[in-house]
């Protein structure tokens, strides 16, 4: 009997000494303000030890553990590490976070003007998001917009989740409005189809109209906006439209021809040749002086990016820093796809270094 009593003791003190080396945790789950939360599910190590918002769990060896809870209707939240000592009950408290995580339904779309309904009820303009909706199937339907045809679709929503949803919407019309500036004035503007051109020269007309309004389907359809006026480039801008963007404006600039070209030109067409006198020698003619063709340096910027136009030639985007051109006056036109066109005139002394600079709208 002191054999056995002996061998107890031993035992019995070996399983306290084993107690002393390990450690434990006691793990209390509540919702906002301490409020009871129920299903949750209470994690050690991405190991699922507890489905209890008061979680006890024994027998850790010491070392640092990651702890999390999650529960339906509450978001979700990263793992956070607990350090174990030998011998210790760590005392944990988790507050979890309503709101997210729930049944829920998000509305998104690049294009503007529409209006969200769900199962019927107008909900408002669009992006919106629902967090209280039912699981199950639901009908979206898009709206409102005068572009864009009118959307039906029915989604279903997973119990729990959240769902984002962006319609594929067609864009079915687009808006151009046409501006003249001054130099375009008088010009000759027509909106070209397909390849078909349209005048709109009577829709500015006499009554000093500098704006014009024109919806235009697209089903099928390329557009382009044209313009010229005697002494002045040709003016050609495409119309491109999309559910970002269904309203574009064009501002028609035009730039002055080079004026020793028309000349040259002019004098090619009207000059006539005179008689000859009678035949008796003449002294020959002087040689003239030709003429400076000094070089000089522009630099070209805007604000935002744009398309540049010197001298009626396309250069490229801004900015464009010492450009090479010769001493004289040079226009920069400035086009812009939202913003439309701006003109600088500059003039350049031969070595000289002129600046032209805009900013837009």
């Amino acid at each position: 009997m002191l054999a056995v009593g002996a061998v107890a003791a031993l035992a019995l003190a070996g399983f306290f000494m084993m107690s002393e080396d390990v450690g434990g945790m006691v793990i209390s789950v509540a919702g906002p303000g301490g409020t009871a939360v129920e299903g949750v599910s209470v994690f050690v190590d991405d190991e699922e030890v507890c489905k209890t918002s008061t979680c006890k769990v024994p027998d850790l060896k010491p070392g640092s553990y990651v702890v999390k809870a999650v529960a339906e209707g509450y978001a979700e939240m990263a793992g956070t590490a607990y350090q174990v000592e030998a011998g210790d009950e760590k005392a944990i408290n988790i507050e979890l976070v309503s709101g997210k995580g729930g049944t829920g339904l998000k509305v998104t779309s690049k294009a503007s003007g529409l209006t969200l309904s769900v199962d019927g009820k107008k909900i408002g303009a669009l992006p919106q998001e629902i967090s209280d909706i039912e699981a199950g199937e639901h009908k979206i339907s898009l709206s409102g917009s005068p572009f864009i045809a009118d959307f039906t679709e029915t989604v279903n929503i997973t119990k729990g989740q959240t769902l984002d949803f962006e319609p594929e919407l067609k864009l079915i019309k687009g808006q151009v409005n046409i501006k003249l500036d001054s130099s375009a004035q008088d010009a000759k503007v027509a909106l070209v189809d397909n390849g078909k051109r349209r005048s709109l020269s009577s829709r500015f007309g006499d009554s000093g109209n500098k704006a014009v309004k024109i919806d235009l389907p697209l089903e099928g359809k390329t557009y382009k906006v044209e313009a010229r006026k005697s002494g002045y480039e040709d003016f050609e801008e495409e119309l491109t439209f999309s559910l970002e963007t269904p309203v574009q404006t064009v501002t028609i600039s035009l730039s002055e021809k080079d004026a020793d070209a028309s000349e040259v030109s002019h004098a090619t067409h009207t000059a006539r040749p005179r008689p000859s006198p009678s035949p008796s020698p003449s002294p020959s003619p002087s040689p003239r002086p030709a003429a400076s063709k000094g070089q000089g340096t522009i630099n070209i910027n805007s604000i935002p990016k744009s398309n540049v136009i010197l001298d009626g030639r396309p250069i490229g985007s801004t900015p464009k820093i010492g450009y090479s051109v010769p001493a004289g006056n040079h226009t920069v036109v400035f086009v812009h796809p939202e913003h439309g066109r701006k003109v600088k005139s500059v003039s350049v002394t031969a070595g000289g270094v002129g600046t032209a600079a805009v900013r837009f709208p």
